[in-house]
């Protein structure tokens, strides 16, 4: 509902996909979000694990030239992020991709050409591209057109792990809230970032060891 919620204020986007596996294991995404935002679509795959191919296929379904990708165990989208990624792509239309060239703070949001996708697919032959959506393009840049985006001063760099995957991680995002909340200020990668909060509370989960895909990967 976060994640929805932002992207709601965000004037470039026009229409939101909740996209997820099978309809009889997801279908809690409709009983619960449904009732709360209208105009909301759903997009189910029944193979669990293609999150790539899941992608592709919709992708076929959007209309617009430009589509942006969120990951849903990511909170704290920035919609400035957003639309910085979409004018720098907008901007230099021979691209079908844009990425920061420095490590950034965000995760979980990609901008890119509504079509290229099929490329991405098509080069995900591997279970650990299907599994990672565009992580193909990570580890094979050069069958992909790649624009890079300066990272503004508060962006830069790798502080703390922004993604929920452990009771950790949602203990580290529950003190932002209210830490944010008696500051009187939204929940946002902003404020989040204004007030020092991922270097501040990253003793909550920086001991999590997440599982990096390019480890199991022959090359």
């Amino acid at each position: 509902e976060i994640i929805i919620n932002n992207l709601k204020k965000n004037k470039l986007i026009n229409e939101i996909y909740i996209a997820s596996g099978s309809y009889k294991n997801n279908k809690i995404f409709v009983e619960k979000l449904r009732p709360k935002f209208k105009n909301l679509k759903f997009f189910f795959y029944d193979d669990e694990e293609n999150v790539t191919k899941r992608i592709y296929k919709i992708t076929k379904k959007i209309k617009n030239k430009y589509s942006v990708l969120i990951s849903g165990d990511c909170v704290l989208i920035d919609n400035f992020f957003i639309k910085r990624l979409y004018k720098k792509l907008k901007d230099n239309s021979e691209y079908d991709f844009v990425y920061c060239n420095k490590k950034v703070q965000h995760e979980g949001i990609k901008v890119f050409k509504t079509q290229a996708w099929n490329e991405v697919n098509k080069k995900s032959n591997l279970k650990i591209f299907q599994e990672n959506p565009g992580y193909v393009i990570k580890k094979k840049p050069r069958f992909f057109k790649i624009i890079f985006l300066k990272p503004l001063k508060y962006e830069s760099g790798k502080v703390s792990r922004l993604s929920v995957d452990t009771q950790s991680d949602l203990d580290f995002f529950d003190t932002i809230n209210k830490y944010l909340k008696n500051k009187k200020k939204d929940f946002s990668f902003k404020n989040a970032s204004y007030y020092d909060c991922f270097k501040k509370f990253s003793f909550l989960n920086n001991h999590v060891n997440r599982k990096k895909p390019g480890k199991y990967i022959n090359r």
